[in-house]
């Protein structure tokens, strides 16, 4: 049986937001440095389903400049 993220073929930033852990406006950041691919449709910025497999497989880099909270380099250690 197909679930149904795969029957969906594109998501808003804050579903994507929601299934990778970050907050909308990071994933938009991510999306305006180019390092997430994203489409406009009807206004909206949307995440391909494509994309999001690519991350799942890639991992989730954060933009260049940006750097973790020592919350956040504590959390990856423990993966």
């Amino acid at each position: 049986m197909i679930s149904t993220r795969e029957q969906r073929r594109a998501f808003g930033l804050g579903e994507f937001a929601s299934m990778f852990g970050v907050s909308k406006d990071a994933a938009k950041r991510l999306a305006t440095a180019g390092i997430l691919r994203t489409i406009m449709l009807g206004g909206r910025r949307l995440v391909l389903l494509s994309e999001i497999l690519r991350i799942e497989q890639q991992g989730l880099p954060l933009p260049s400049g940006r750097q973790r909270s020592g919350r956040q380099r504590k959390q990856a250690a423990a993966n």
